[in-house]
Formats: structure tokens, C-alpha cells, sequence
């Protein structure tokens, strides 16, 4: 892995960094195909959207130089991962801030990642774990992910590849992706993320691309489903297989929605 701080090959940062102690901050996971950034225009509005929400001032030229560079980084055909972090600069202790600059990491990883028509299909389950909800934070991608964290523990326990965060009986997201459903009238349904949840990039493309229903769902929902599949940035869509021991096997509507992004 190589690190980028404010555009400059750095890895280390201050014991007082307000990403470490507070989790103020956000940050953004982008796929890198063929040395190049799909949905960077997506990315670029969230990152702005959340800046605001945060008080956080972005400084674009410097992170689109420094992405620029990062890209050289990798090599010419393939999928990899690059992480953006946006940390409120050190300013002492406690939690109050004066200033809205904030420190910008750019980690650039070599793993080769695997899209998610390229791996076996989910297996999935209902987490115990409790999701976070807060109303102000919703669809924020910010430091504070000790849910998915302690979940972690949860799927490994189980075997499973993802597993649901359910509050007051309806489905908030999975623990890494958003999650999609096909009904029996084939509508395209995703949760909507009012209280909890991430507002993935690779979510908002099929809301712009397809006739998508966001609307609070229930565990009944996904078990009445035709077909369910995961989304995020990384691994773009990958299709579940089984939900709690029931098998789902229709792909029509997943292969038509697979074949606009691969």
C-alpha cells in the first residue's frame, strides 16, 4: 500500500489526528479499473454533499492532482482498490474545532479485486448486531463504522458473505453494501435510508438508471423476493444466492442491470 497526505507521500499522522480520536471525518472507496476511476462524478457529489453536512472544506485541485498521481500507481488492466479519507486537521484536544481544512489520505492498494458477477453468489443472513441510527448521519459514508466492525465477527461466525442490519423490524442495508430486490411484479426495490445506512455510489446509479422504488422493507420483503443482490463501489452488483437457508435463482432482471455497468 502507498499513502498520499495533502498530495505528498506521507503514511503517519499526528497521535491528536480527530479521524483517530473523534472519527471526524469521512471517507470514499473508490474501484480503479484499467487506470481509470468509473463513477468518479458520482464519488465527487458525495464527497461534496458530506463536506458540507460535516463542515469540512475539500480542496479539489489538490485531490485531483494527487489522484492523478495515484492512478500511475497501478497497472494498466485490472480492478483495485483506492481509499480517500477527509480528516479535520489536528487542532489539540476536545472535541470543539475551529477551522473546516481538512487533512486529505489518499491509500492506493494493490489487492486485485474481483467484481461480483465474477464470484460465487452471496450467501446471506439477518445480523443480531444493532445498526447506529441517527438521522443527521444517514447515507454518510463517516468514520464511525464500528457497527459494520462488530458485525464482522457476526458473519464470520456464521459463514456468511453479508449480512442485514434490521431496526424495528424493517432492513436498513447489509453490512458492507446496500441491498436490492426484484418482487414478484419484477419492481426494482431498495431500502429507503432515512435513519441509517450508507448512500452508495453504485446505489445511486441504478436509482438514476432504473425504475427503482426506495421504501422501508421488511425481512418478509427480501424472504418474498425473486431475486436480491448486494451493490457497492467495489464489487458493483453481486447477486444472492441464499437468505437464511432459501435459495434465489432468477437472474433476468439482475443480468440486464449487470450488462449496463461491467
Amino acid at each position: 500500500m502507498k499513502t498520499f497526505i495533502n498530495g505528498k507521500p506521507e503514511s503517519t499522522v499526528p497521535v491528536l489526528n480527530r479521524g483517530l480520536n473523534y472519527g471526524d471525518g469521512f471517507f470514499e472507496t473508490l474501484l480503479v479499473k484499467d487506470q481509470t476511476l468509473p463513477f468518479l462524478s458520482y464519488h465527487l457529489q458525495r464527497i461534496r454533499r458530506t463536506a458540507i453536512i460535516l463542515d469540512l472544506e475539500i480542496n479539489e485541485p489538490e485531490l485531483n492532482e494527487t489522484l492523478e498521481k495515484a492512478l500511475t500507481l497501478y497497472p494498466d488492466e485490472g480492478n483495485f482498490c483506492l481509499k480517500i479519507q477527509f480528516i479535520r486537521e489536528t487542532s489539540g484536544r476536545g472535541y470543539g474545532y475551529q477551522s473546516r481544512t481538512c487533512d486529505q489520505i489518499v491509500s492506493v492498494f494493490s489487492e486485485y479485486i474481483n467484481r461480483g458477477w465474477q464470484r460465487p453468489p452471496a450467501c446471506a443472513g439477518f445480523l443480531k448486531t444493532h445498526i447506529t441510527v441517527n438521522q443527521d448521519l444517514a447515507g454518510l459514508k463517516h468514520l464511525n463504522r464500528l457497527d459494520s466492525v462488530i458485525a464482522s465477527k457476526e458473519l464470520n461466525e456464521n459463514g456468511w458473505d453479508e449480512g442485514f442490519f434490521i431496526h424495528n423490524d424493517y432492513v436498513i442495508s447489509g453490512s458492507k453494501h446496500n441491498v436490492f430486490l426484484v418482487d414478484s411484479n419484477n419492481c426494482l426495490i431498495t431500502p429507503s435510508i432515512t435513519i441509517a445506512g450508507i448512500a452508495g455510489v453504485m446505489r445511486q446509479y441504478l436509482i438514476d438508471q432504473f425504475d427503482v422504488v426506495e421504501k422501508p422493507i421488511t425481512a418478509q420483503d427480501l424472504y418474498q423476493a425473486t431475486s436480491i443482490f448486494l451493490t457497492n463501489a467495489l464489487v458493483g452488483i453481486w447477486r444472492v444466492a441464499s437468505l437464511d437457508g432459501q435459495q434465489y435463482s432468477d437472474e433476468t432482471k439482475l443480468n440486464q442491470i449487470i450488462s449496463s455497468i461491467r
